[in-house]
């Protein structure tokens, strides 16, 4: 759900997202055109803090996916409430 969520947003930011991109590379991607946006725009201060939990969720998303150690549970309440904000 997450990992679909995140897609979808970069679809709607006109991120160039490869079928091979590794969640990581995703992330990049996003990042670099959050500040592209930032750049260019009034949001500044509402986008910025865009990049810290975009690289935090996909973290998570990582760690969820192939970690033996998946993300507790106030983690999970916490990328909810990111998701949310």
């Amino acid at each position: 759900m997450l990992r679909r969520r995140l897609i979808r947003s970069s679809h709607q930011l006109n991120v160039t997202v490869h079928s091979g991109d590794t969640p990581y590379e995703f992330a990049d991607s996003f990042v670099e055109r959050l500040a592209g946006i930032m750049q260019a725009s009034r949001l500044r201060s509402a986008l910025n803090p865009a990049i810290d939990e975009t690289r935090w969720l996909v973290n998570l998303y990582v760690r969820a996916c192939y970690s033996p150690h998946p993300p507790e549970r106030v983690e999970q309440k916490r990328a909810v409430a990111t998701w949310a904000s």
